[in-house]
Parts: C-alpha cells; structure tokens; sequence
C-alpha cells in the first residue's frame, strides 16, 4: 500500500449500443464505420487536455481509454474494431453465457469474428439469461454497459425498439440518467449528434432523446472535461477560490499515514460516563491496511486500488474524528474549569481558609493557562481543519464501502453524469470508473457469492448501528443526567441558603449574618463563599455537559443508527426472500442498500458541517 491515498487513473468509459444488419443497410456501412472512428479519435485527442490541466490528481499510468460492447453483428463490432485499431481497451456485456450468445450468429464467419473480439476482450461479463426469457436478459445487459459507462454512442435510425433491449430502449434509458448521447445516423444521411444538458446550469431531467438540444460533435473536449475533470473551484463571482473543492482534493491525496494521535479526550469521556473503558489503543490510529482489511462483502476481484483507497479513508476519517471529538470536548472542559478555577478560589481561601490570599496568583495563572489552551486548540483545529478533514474522509469510505459489494453482482452506486460539485462523489467516482467491467460469469455460485457479500455488509452495518445507537443512547442519558443533579444540587443549596438568610433575619435578627461574635460572623461569611463558589462552579460544569452534547448530538445521531439499524435489518430480511438464483433482484437490494447508506451519509453530513470546532461562549 502506497504511503498516500491512491490517485485514480484518468479513465474514460464509452458504451455503444446500435443496430444489427437488418436495420444497418449496407451501403451505409462504410460511412458508420466512419464516423465512428473519427468520435474514437476525436474523444482521445479530448482526454489529454483533462490530464494536462489536472495531472497531480491522477496517477502516472498512462489514461484509461475502454469501449463497452455487447459484440452483437453490426454497429456494435463496427465500433469494437474502431476502438481496437485506436489502442483502446474493450469490455464486453454478454446477456447470455458466451456459448449461448454465440448461436445468435448465423452468417459466413459471423461466430468466428465474435470469438476473436471476444479473446481481445480486457473483461467479459456473462449475464445467466435464457431463451425463453431473451427479451430480459438482452435489456439486463444494455443496462449493464449503461451502469460502467460515462457516455453512449448509438447507431440508430431513428426508429423504435425493436423489443427490450434494443436501441431504442437503452438510448432512452441513458437519457433519463444524464447520461450523454451521441447519435450516429445509421442510415448515413446525418452527422453525428451530441445529445445532451448537463452544460446548461441546473438542467431539467429528460425523459426522451428527442427532448434533448443536438450539438455538433466536431469537439468533444468541453464534453469529456465535465465528465472527467474534478470540481471547478471558482467563487460566486467567477474568481479562483483557494479553499475550493480541488485545493481540498489535492490536500487528501497528500494525507500521510498517521499512527499517534495523542488525543484521550474523547475515549476518557466515555469512560468517565461508565459507557466504555479506555485501552491502550486509544492514542494510536489504525493504519489504512488494517482498515482495508475489515471491508465486508468484497468479491475475489475487487481491484486492489479501490480497497487501498477505501482503507486509507476509513484510517483517515478516524483518525481526524478521534481529533475533532477531542478537541471539542476539551475546549468546553478547559473553558469549564476557568470559570470553576475562580469558584474554588473563593472556596479554598475565602470559605475553608486552606490558603492565604497571597495564593490568589496561582488561580489567576490557571485560569490564564486554561483559556490560553482554548484558544490555542481552537486555532490549530481551524488552520489543520480536523472537522473538515473528518467529514470528507469518512464520505469517501462510506461511497466506497457501499460500491463493494454491488461491484460483485456486476453493478454500480448510481452516479451522475456532468462535472462533480463536490470533490468526494468525483474522487469516489473516478476510482470505480478506473476498476473498469468486472470479469463475472453468473453461474449460481457466482450469484450466491455476491449475494452473500451484500447480506455480510448489511449484518455488519446492523451490528454496527445497533451497537453505536446503545454507546451514543447511554451516553446522552449519563452527560443529561450529571448535568440535572448539578442543576438540583445548585438549586438545593440556593434553597436551603436563602432559608438560612430568612430564618435569620425574621425570627433571629440577623445574628448570623452580623454574628455573635466573631467566630460565628467569620463562620457565616465562610458559608457565603462556599455557597457562591457552588451556585457559580456546578451550573458552569453541567453547561459543558450541555455544550458536548449539543456538539456530539448524540441523541441524534443514536436515533439515526437506530432508525438505520431497523432499516437494512428489513432489507437483509427482504434479500433472504428473494430467490437465490435471481440476479436483479440481487442487484436492486444492492441499489437500496446504496441508496440508504449514502442517504444517512449526506443527512449526517449536513447536520454535522454546522457543528464544527469554536470556542465556548
């Protein structure tokens, strides 16, 4: 593992889907073959200003450039050869095994060109369709190539679907997921066509190709740049922006390994609340390779570059969140014990006579030193930015862990097509654009395996969420309760003080206040002290067990695990009742399962951007 968070490799995926011969009229053969080297030539020619402009953010290997085929006679090899001739990689989406597929063919020399782009082929994936549900299985793979693809090119004629999964059907699904199109004119009378919005700020979601504007295709590199470029960092106003989400990607690429923290805050809390006892690992982080190693569900050929960048997001979101938590914590303490410094000041010299008021210095330095520590730990928590750092790290896992388990049924998380606005979804995205096709053959035991890989994430997100919602639960009614018998206490010595004061001045003539003599007056004045240094000193302590509640919110964030925990519960409970063998269905748990987890990831996130480090008061 690298000594850094892997970059991705610049990577550019294109689908093609287009018709077979008897919608491919000969004479217009030639000029398809055509035009679809020239889009080849002109996408490649496209992605070099992408790494020019970006190369820090990339790995050194050379750009990743792969068509994504079904091999069907016709357009679909008329674009694999293209792209082969071009150094381009091919992947291919069979909708039955190979053998199967293979009787589709029929003319002279048809099943012998299929075998050979078959062998060239980087990856093959095999969907397990069969004949009397052929309809289905050919939709599952044109959907398929939709799912590993940043952009389709279709030959088309203009005409409907000849049934599911024909051109028409896997052009107007592209459409309603943003992805671009472009058309080339199987008929050979027009040149190709972009289809497509996403340049238009905010663009309206379409449903059919023909609500779409066309664009020449001359051009292709402002195309590929909002594909393939990360985030724009540019303020309201157009200027460049410093702290933008580039110069944030570029920060987490140069994170290095962290193996002590030296922050006990946190874990000390959770002891001093009998919620958990420390250990000795508290002060040492994890490092990436361990944090890799605990990823659940990851299918045989998950690419050693995405569990690489899933641990070193998993170490890096604890490590800085082990920091920010601390950090927090601290700082209301700190602050706490400055203000309880001067009530016990009162206390030890003026109540208790421990000390002579020539030690009043001695408060006054611990005080100094206490607010120094706040604004010292403030400082360096906004110039290192812990909380940021912690936020972004742990959004880059949480994408990543979900992706797992769906890249061993053969799909991805949904991902939109354009420019990234935020440079996690783009980074996540990048990563699991260069994995490429996985090579799968669905066979029962090949369905079963990612079947299992999905139900052995949810158990572990389950126990997961239903452990942190105990640990958080507990912890809110502990920090609530020591906060409210410092509140009763404060109030009982208020109580039973100004009791005191009357029984004195009604029926003894405040003889405890001006004193008997002077014991009793010296007594009488001791007790005042007390009784001021408590009314200041436990009101302060249970507002910082307020404050570290209100940052940590773990009332809040115990109802999210809970409501988690019953959620992926339900859908591990409907995965088991799916039929064992029944790929989709597999594959829409797993789109569920993304679509909740990542769900609870940005309304955590959102919730906890607000709750950054600051100082008391």
């Amino acid at each position: 593992m690298t000594d850094h968070p892997p970059k991705p490799r610049l990577s550019l995926s294109v689908a093609i889907t287009g018709h077979r011969p008897n919608r491919l009229p000969d004479h217009a053969r030639a000029g398809v073959a055509l035009a679809l080297e020239g889009l080849l030539q002109r996408l490649t020619a496209a992605i070099h200003p992408v790494l020019a402009t970006h190369a820090t953010l990339f790995s050194p290997q050379p750009p990743r450039l792969t068509l994504l085929s079904a091999l069907a006679e016709g357009a679909d090899r008329l674009a694999a050869e293209a792209a082969l001739a071009q150094g381009w990689g091919l992947e291919v989406v069979l909708p039955f095994p190979h053998e199967e597929y293979a009787a589709d063919f029929t003319e002279a020399g048809a099943q012998e060109a299929f075998q050979a782009l078959l062998a060239r082929a980087d990856a093959v994936l095999e969907w397990p369709g069969t004949r009397d549900r052929a309809d289905l299985a050919y939709e599952a793979a044109g959907l398929t190539l939709l799912d590993h693809a940043d952009l389709l090119i279709a030959v088309w004629d203009g005409g409907p679907a000849a049934g599911r999964g024909g051109t028409g059907e896997i052009m107007q699904a592209a459409v309603r997921r943003g992805m671009p199109v472009i058309i080339v004119d199987a008929t050979g009378q027009r040149s190709p066509e972009l289809r497509w919005t996403s340049r238009v700020p905010y663009p309206r979601p379409a449903a059919f190709i023909e609500d779409l504007p066309g664009a020449g295709t001359q051009d292709l590199t402002a195309l590929v740049d909002d594909l393939l470029a990360p985030p724009a960092s540019r303020e309201a106003d157009g200027r460049p922006d410093p702290h933008g989400e580039v110069e944030h990607l570029a920060t987490y690429l140069q994170e290095k390994r962290c193996s002590f923290h030296g922050r006990p805050e946190w874990h000390l809390l959770h002891a001093l609340a009998l919620v958990r006892r420390p250990r000795r690992s508290d002060l040492h982080s994890r490092p990436p390779e361990a944090c890799a190693s605990d990823l659940q569900g990851r299918p045989a050929h998950l690419p050693a570059v995405t569990a690489d960048a899933f641990g070193w997001a998993d170490a890096l979101a604890t490590h800085y969140a082990q920091i920010f938590r601390s950090a927090f914590v601290a700082n209301f303490l700190f602050a706490a014990l400055s203000v309880v410094g001067v009530a016990l000041s009162l206390l030890v010299i003026k109540s208790l006579n421990w000390l002579g008021d020539e030690m009043k210095w001695a408060f006054v330095l611990a005080e100094l030193l206490l607010i120094s520590l706040v604004l010292l730990n403030t400082g360096l928590g906004h110039r290192t930015n812990w909380h940021r750092r912690w936020l972004e790290a742990r959004e880059v896992a949480e994408r990543l862990r979900v992706a797992v388990p769906m890249i061993g049924l053969g799909c991805r998380p949904a991902g939109g097509h354009g420019r990234a606005r935020i440079w996690t979804g783009w980074y996540s995205r990048a990563l699991l654009r260069a994995s490429g096709l996985p090579p799968l053959r669905f066979t029962a035991d090949v369905i079963s395996s990612g079947r299992e890989g999905l139900a052995t994430l949810l158990r572990d997100q389950c126990s997961y969420h239903q452990t942190t919602y105990q640990r958080l639960h507990r912890m809110e009614h502990r920090l609530e309760l020591f906060g409210e018998v410092l509140f009763h206490a404060t109030l009982i010595i208020v109580i039973l003080y100004l009791a005191a004061v009357g029984v004195d001045h009604l029926w003894l003539g405040g003889a405890l206040e001006h004193g008997l003599d002077e014991i009793s007056h010296d007594l009488w004045h001791r007790i005042t002290y007390g009784v001021t240094a408590a009314t200041v000193g436990l009101p302060v302590l249970a507002t910082a067990a307020y404050g570290i509640r209100l940052i940590a919110d773990f009332e809040g964030n115990a109802s999210r695990s809970h409501r988690m925990a019953s959620e992926l519960d339900q859908l591990l409970a409907a995965l088991a009742q799916d039929h064992p063998t029944d790929l989709p269905a597999a594959q829409d748990r797993a789109r569920q399962a993304a679509e909740i987890m990542l769900g609870d990831v940005a309304n955590w996130r959102l919730a906890a951007e607000g709750r950054g480090l600051a100082k008391p008061g």
